[in-house]
C-alpha cells in the first residue's frame, strides 16, 4: 500500500510540475528576435531565408505544420544538429536518449496491455496471435531501451569526466542525474534477468496501480526500482533534464517566432507592457530608472 501511495504521489508531482513549468515558460516575455534560420513553418523556405526579408509583407503568410514536425522529428529521432556538430557526443548521448524514449513507448505498451487485462482479455498461452505479437514486441522494446539507456548513460558520463572540452563545465548535479539515472536502468536490468519475462509483472504491477489493489508480491529488486523510480520522478522537475519541455518553447517562440505586429493584436499588448519596464543600467545612450520606451524615444531623438 505504502509503495502504491509513493508511486501515485510521485506521478501527479511530476504532471503537476511539468504543467506549472509550461504555464511558466508560456507567461515570459517575448524574446528579442534573434533572426535564425531556416524557419520549418514557412512554405517554400526550406533552405534559408523569411518573408521578414522581402519588402512587401502584406500577403498572406502559408503555415506549414508538416513542416514543423517533419523538423522536430529529425531532431528528436536522429538529433542530426548533434550529429553534424559533435559527432563525438553523438554516439552516446543519441542511444541514451533513444533508450529512454522506448522505454517509455514500453511503459505505454504495459499501460495497454494492464487496461486489456482489466476488460477480461487473456494474456496467458492461450492468447490469441495479435496480444502475442504484442507482447514480444513490448518485450524487444523494453529490452532495447534499457540496453542502450545504459550504454548510452555509462558513455556520457565517461566523456564528460575524461574529455577536457565537457569537463569544465559538467557540475556536479551533471554527473548525480547521469549516475541516478543509471542506478534506475540497471535495477531495470536486474528484474529484468529476476522476474523474466518481465511483461507479465509489470502488467499485472500496472493493472494493480490503474486499479488502487495491492496484492501483488514483489521481490527486492522490482521494490527498489519502484522506489528508485519515483524518487526520479521527484528529482527531474528540478533539473535540466526538463529540457524537453523547454525545447517545445525554444523552437516555437523563440526561433521559429516570426509573428506580424499588428495594432490591438495580443502580441503589440506584450511587446507595450515590456516597453514600460524601467532599466536599471546606464550607457551613453541610456539613463538608469528609464523606460524602455523612454531610451527608445531619447534615442530617435538624437538621430
Amino acid at each position: 500500500m505504502w509503495l502504491l501511495l509513493l508511486i501515485y504521489a510521485s506521478i501527479l508531482f511530476f504532471i503537476g510540475s511539468t504543467i506549472a513549468k509550461a504555464i511558466k515558460y508560456s507567461r515570459m516575455p517575448v524574446h528579442l528576435r534573434c533572426e535564425l534560420y531556416p524557419i520549418a513553418h514557412e512554405v517554400g523556405r526550406e533552405s534559408a531565408g523569411t518573408y521578414l526579408e522581402e519588402l512587401s509583407t502584406e500577403k498572406n503568410l502559408r503555415h506549414s505544420t508538416l513542416g514543423e514536425l517533419k523538423y522536430i522529428a529529425k531532431e528528436m529521432f536522429l538529433f542530426q544538429k548533434c550529429f553534424y556538430n559533435n559527432r563525438a557526443l553523438w554516439y552516446f548521448t543519441y542511444p541514451f536518449h533513444i533508450g529512454l524514449f522506448l522505454l517509455i513507448l514500453w511503459l505505454i505498451l504495459i499501460f495497454s496491455g494492464a487496461l486489456m487485462m482489466i476488460f477480461g482479455i487473456n494474456f496467458g498461452e492461450s492468447a490469441n496471435i495479435s496480444i502475442k505479437i504484442l507482447n514480444y514486441v513490448s518485450l524487444g522494446v523494453g529490452i532495447l531501451g534499457i540496453i542502450l539507456g545504459i550504454f548510452g548513460c555509462v558513455g556520457l558520463i565517461i566523456k564528460r569526466s575524461m574529455d577536457k572540452k565537457y569537463k569544465i563545465y559538467t557540475t556536479f548535479r551533471d554527473y548525480f542525474s547521469l549516475l541516478f539515472i543509471f542506478a534506475v536502468l540497471l535495477n531495470g536490468l536486474i528484474c529484468w534477468i529476476s522476474y523474466y519475462p518481465l511483461n507479465n509483472v509489470a502488467r499485472q504491477l500496472m493493472k494493480s496501480i490503474i486499479t488502487f489493489s495491492p496484492g501483488i508480491i514483489l521481490n527486492a529488486s522490482l521494490s527498489i526500482g519502484l522506489i528508485l523510480l519515483s524518487l526520479l520522478l521527484f528529482y527531474l522537475p528540478f533539473t535540466p533534464m526538463m529540457h524537453f519541455l523547454g525545447k517545445y518553447f525554444t523552437y516555437h517562440k523563440v526561433v521559429w517566432d516570426n509573428e506580424r505586429k499588428f495594432k490591438g493584436t495580443r502580441l503589440e499588448g506584450k511587446l507595450q507592457k515590456q516597453l514600460l519596464q524601467p532599466i536599471s543600467w546606464a550607457a551613453p545612450h541610456a539613463k538608469p530608472y528609464k523606460t524602455w520606451e523612454e531610451v527608445i524615444f531619447d534615442h530617435k531623438e538624437i538621430k
